[in-house]
């Protein structure tokens, strides 16, 4: 008797558990094709209960509670029939990764952040519980960009000094540039737009982490490091100051086309047959990147062929869910920057790149394929995952309200109005990309009429050898006889 839905999901869920500990990812792999092919071609995944993920031992201990953030309490880990669903299946669940990855990040902070954070012990150990001072720093400064609008981070450590979290200090001492590196930092863990970069440059610029080994197409981060004097303008100009971290998209042109006279819309039409993330492997060879910084999803870099992707997408449907950290980098018609992101742009930002695992995975059989053999053979794929990830990219059906519905067609100006200048991108190079292989050949399906005029040719070809072969051989054997 096949097992239901909720059992298949279940199942789902603790095997991940599993081979996030135990290193199985391979098992994974293997035991998640063979559920799916009995799972319902409708899945409908709001009601997944939460997945427990500890961090690794020699990292700090991370309170639970700093998933409020999310607008998730601890403690609230009891499913309730009355209150949403998508707190339980997105929040407690998904977000399970959270506290491990920020313990990972917080196990580098410098010399210079330890000091401030112990009150001046250099070789002191920081305080991560719930009354220590990073995390209430953490949670005032989460607080503030709720409540406040077009925030510096000037701004933020006044704030953080008038509720006695930080000392009063002169602007032109150590321990100030110490103080705008913490919150330049905080707000780049909470918003998981950038990744701060430690020890790097002088207290005197906020510099944002790249790593050297894995290459960018630039056009993302122009530069790693600003002044820190910068820390005074609001944060959506200081961001742009880096490069094209928060792009707006076409101001006015929202919404799903209807009328003949928006044929602009129409432009760079995107079938998830013929653009998917398995036709970008076999015909252009490509390499995916996936990374932990959101600006980077989608950047593709020409020269080595590498796509980044975000690999955590629960923290989109959080971030829509919470209007967090990230929403406070948004700008208004009052600082008058129409090249920077607005409430607008950041929602679609956060769409898009939910629907564009669909397209380049979720909506091709031979991409959920390719999805399932990188989830066993990449490290980064296993190692604190997020279980929304493969439920994204392996299920030929989707469907939970957070995550905009499938489409058998897409356009990148309704579909992907911000993202949609790097999918074009990739786009165009894999429309003029050619098979260089026979296996390409075979499974190149984009132009319908090459490939059946191909297997009609190949097949006639075929038919016409065999028999032409056939008949010299009888012409052979009467020859032979005679």
């Amino acid at each position: 008797m096949a097992k239901s839905d909720d059992a298949i999901a279940f199942e789902l869920h603790d095997m991940l558990r599993a081979s996030l500990s135990q290193g199985r990812a391979r098992q994974l792999a293997f035991s998640i094709r063979r559920r799916s092919r009995k799972a319902s071609r409708s899945q409908d995944i709001t009601h997944l209960q939460p997945v427990i993920l500890t961090s690794q031992p020699d990292l700090p201990k991370i309170d639970a509670s700093i998933l409020s953030i999310f607008g998730f309490q601890a403690g609230e880990d009891s499913y309730d029939k009355r209150k949403p669903p998508l707190i339980y299946a997105f929040i407690s669940c998904s977000l399970s990764w959270y506290s491990p990855w920020l313990a990972d990040q917080t196990a580098r902070l410098p010399e210079c952040l330890i000091t401030l954070l112990t009150r001046g012990d250099p070789a002191g150990v920081v305080d991560f519980s719930v009354d220590g001072t990073f995390l209430r720093i953490f949670m005032t400064v989460n607080a503030f960009l709720r409540h406040e609008e077009h925030l510096s981070i000037d701004q933020i450590i006044e704030h953080l000094v008038r509720a006695s979290l930080l000392d009063a200090v002169s602007r032109t001492t150590e321990v100030f540039l110490a103080q705008r590196l913490l919150v330049f930092a905080i707000l780049g863990w909470q918003s998981m737009l950038f990744l701060p970069s430690f020890n790097t440059c002088p207290l005197q610029e906020l510099a944002i982490h790249s790593d050297p080994e894995q290459p960018d197409s630039k056009h993302v981060f122009e530069t790693l490091k600003v002044s820190a004097e910068h820390a005074e303008r609001p944060m959506s100009v200081l961001l742009q100051e880096y490069g094209n971290l928060l792009s707006s998209g076409p101001r006015g042109q929202r919404g799903a086309i209807s009328a003949p006279d928006t044929a602009a819309s129409f432009r760079s039409p995107l079938d998830p047959i013929k653009f998917n993330a398995h036709l970008l492997f076999t015909l252009m060879h490509l390499k995916i990147r996936w990374v932990d910084t959101l600006a980077l999803h989608l950047d593709y870099d020409q020269s080595t062929r590498t796509l980044s992707l975000f690999r955590y997408p629960s923290f989109c449907i959080a971030m829509l869910r919470s209007r967090g950290a990230l929403y406070s980098f948004a700008i208004t018609g009052v600082l008058g920057y129409d090249c920077l992101a607005n409430k607008d742009d950041i929602t679609d930002i956060l769409h898009e790149v939910l629907s564009s695992y669909r397209l380049l995975f979720g909506q091709s059989k031979h991409s959920r394929q390719l999805f399932r053999r990188l989830l066993a053979s990449t490290p980064s794929l296993s190692h604190n995952a997020d279980p929304l990830l493969p439920l994204l990219c392996t299920k030929g059906h989707f469907n939970h309200p957070a995550v905009p519905q499938d489409r058998l067609i897409y356009f990148t100006d309704r579909d992907f109005p911000v993202t949609g200048d790097r999918i074009n991108l990739l786009n165009l190079e894999l429309t003029v990309a050619r098979p260089k292989t026979w296996k390409g050949l075979i499974r190149d399906r984009r132009d319908t009429t090459q490939y059946w005029t191909f297997w009609l040719v190949a097949i006639i070809g075929g038919l016409s050898i065999i028999l032409s072969f056939t008949q010299v051989v009888l012409q052979a054997v009467q020859i032979a006889r005679s």
